[in-house]
Parts: structure tokens; C-alpha cells; sequence
């Protein structure tokens, strides 16, 4: 186990409970049981942190809903100790970013990069779905007006909300996902290729399909995952849970999946996805990105007006002072990235 990779590492929590619930005896599952412990003390420090920021949002007028690790422990493994997260995701209406993006640094978080609560509804809005936050305790927070990079548009906002169950974290009211907007999110967050593996989708998506008490509407599932044009990571994912872990996906679905129609945009940025991922901050990781978010942008607001619009977008992801400044860190940023990858090593 010491000389596990750091994918498999995330899932001994897991291993554990299974062993312990079928009363394994092994010297083996002591040495599991601290990778537990220490998922379940991280975890509620975690939780505690984001509860105070829901808290702080609601006084505001602000829904709060759950997302990824922290919506998957609520609401499907339900064990603090069994889901590993580096962070807590969390989704909040677009039109109140601003005001939460506020009240985050009035509670003691910082964005990272850097960047003012105004800057949160210009113009990258549309083309960027979450930003990083950080505590001085060093809790961290993705905070999302978007659920995925996929669906950085109103009607993805309206379908994810419009499904989404109220819950309760630490006494206090947040939503998560339905069923099936849940195990979208986790086959599609599934499908890319990140530098660590994300292999524990599949644990999750496991998870969303055994619980007794909960029904994926399969017919929603469809629909959404054909609406917002993700049939391909879909599919795939799908296919594999039903094949390798005898999940109970039905035939219908993969069948639908199947035959419906992708366009040319939909398999090149799928290819994308599933491409071996670059260091951030090289020319192939950039290379890697715009292509994939920049087609959806202009499907959704047209050539042109995604054209004009680059240039505050530019302003706002780089945290500039004004549109002048944009041509200028433009050429430092192409400028670094061409120094580094002609550094490095061959």
C-alpha cells in the first residue's frame, strides 16, 4: 500500500469500510483504517468550513448546492471517512456571484489567482464555470455559477437547478443534484484525463446507481446529456460501468447513446477531453483548453458577439485594470510559454 499511486490511494478509505463491513480480518485492515481516520478528520474540517460559508449565503439570500465530493458524501456514501476531497464544490445561482464572491473574502477567503467580486459578472462569466477560494486555515472552495465547463449557459443553469433536492449539511439547508444530473456530472467529470487518474468516478457513479433508495430517471438522463451536447463522454462512461462493474445501466440507454448523431465540434472537443493532460501553464495545456470552451461559447453567443467580447473576457480572467492592458500580458503570457516549452527538456 505504500507504493500505491496517488489515484488508488483515494480509494483505501473505501476499501476499508467494505472490509470492515464484511468483518475481514487482516492485519492489512488496521493499516487501512488510518487512511479512513484521516479522511474522516480532513473531511469534517472541510465541512465545517463550507457549512459557515452556506450559512453566510443564505443570510444573503443565496442557494447553496453541493457539488462533486461534498454532494456524493451527503447525499450517496453518506460516511464522512470514504470520499477523499481535496476541495469542497460548491454551485450558487450566476446572478448572485458577485455578492457571494464578496462575501467569501469578508469571511477571510482568497481567490486564487487573485481577482475583485466585480470581475465575477463581466464578460468571462459565460466562458469560465467555477474559481478557486482559499481560507487561512488553508480550506478550499470551488466556487461554481456553472456546474461544468461544458455548460457555461443559462439553460444548463435552469436544468441543473430545477432538479436539484434540498439537504442539510451541519444543520444547515443546502441542495444537491437529482439523481440524474448527479451521475451525469460524475460521468462526464469521469471521461477527461486529469495529471492524477480520476479512476474513483467510478466508485461514484457506483455509488449513484446501488443506493437503494434512490431512482435515476433514466429518460432525463438522456435528454440532458443530448441537450448539452455530451452524449460522447456519456456514452463511454456508461458503457464501461456496465460492462466492468455489471452496473445496472439499461440496454435503452446505451442503445440511445449510441445512435444519436454527434457533430464534428462535439467528437474533436471529446478528443480533447480524453487526451493525455499537459502541465498547467505550457503551450499544449493552452492549447488543450481554448478550443475546448471557445466552440461552445460562440455556439451559444454567436461568432461575432464571442469575438468583440474577448477582450473584456481576456480582462477578466487575467484580473487587468482595464482593456488597454490585455495586448500587453497577451504577449508576457505567449512569451513564457514559448520560453518554457523552448526549455524544456527533449
Amino acid at each position: 500500500m505504500d507504493r500505491l499511486d496517488t489515484a488508488s490511494d483515494r480509494l483505501l478509505p473505501l476499501v476499508y469500510r467494505n472490509l470492515r463491513n464484511h468483518h475481514a480480518r487482516d492485519p492489512a485492515v488496521e493499516q487501512l483504517r488510518a487512511h479512513y481516520l484521516r479522511t474522516w478528520y480532513a473531511n469534517q474540517l472541510s465541512f465545517d468550513a463550507l457549512a459557515q460559508v452556506a450559512a453566510a449565503f443564505e443570510r444573503a439570500g443565496i442557494r447553496t448546492m453541493l457539488l462533486k465530493g461534498a454532494a456524493l458524501t451527503l447525499s450517496y456514501y453518506r460516511d464522512y471517512g470514504v470520499r477523499p476531497m481535496d476541495d469542497c464544490d460548491a454551485m450558487i445561482p450566476g446572478e448572485r456571484v458577485a455578492v457571494a464572491a464578496q462575501l467569501l473574502e469578508d469571511l477571510g477567503w482568497t481567490s486564487e489567482p487573485p481577482r475583485r467580486p466585480s470581475q465575477f459578472t463581466g464578460a468571462s462569466h459565460w466562458f469560465i464555470h467555477a474559481w478557486h477560494f482559499v481560507n487561512q486555515s488553508r480550506q478550499q472552495i470551488d466556487l461554481h455559477w456553472h456546474l461544468s465547463p461544458e455548460c457555461c449557459n443559462a439553460q444548463a443553469d435552469a436544468d441543473f437547478w430545477a432538479g436539484a433536492l434540498a439537504g442539510e449539511l451541519k444543520q444547515q439547508q443546502v441542495w444537491t443534484l437529482g439523481p440524474a444530473e448527479q451521475l451525469l456530472h460524475v460521468c462526464v467529470h469521469g471521461a477527461g484525463r486529469f495529471v492524477t487518474p480520476s479512476v474513483r468516478w467510478v466508485a461514484d457513479a457506483v455509488m449513484v446507481l446501488n443506493r437503494p433508495d434512490t431512482v435515476v430517471d433514466w429518460t432525463r438522463f438522456t435528454e440532458l446529456a443530448v441537450r448539452h451536447r455530451l452524449i460522447q463522454p456519456v456514452e463511454q462512461t456508461l458503457a464501461y460501468l456496465h460492462e466492468s462493474m455489471h452496473a445496472p445501466v439499461p440496454e435503452w440507454v446505451l442503445q440511445s447513446l449510441a445512435t444519436t448523431p454527434t457533430t464534428r465540434m462535439e467528437r474533436v472537443e471529446n478528443w480533447i477531453r480524453s487526451s493525455p493532460p499537459e502541465a498547467e501553464g505550457t503551450l499544449a495545456a493552452t492549447l488543450r483548453w481554448w478550443p475546448r470552451v471557445w466552440w461552445r461559447h460562440v455556439s451559444n453567443v454567436g461568432l461575432a458577439p464571442a469575438i468583440l467580447g474577448l477582450p473584456g473576457m481576456l480582462q477578466d480572467i487575467w484580473g487587468l485594470e482595464n482593456v488597454w492592458a490585455v495586448p500587453g500580458q497577451a504577449a508576457r503570457r505567449v512569451w513564457r510559454i514559448l520560453r518554457g516549452t523552448s526549455q524544456s527538456p527533449r
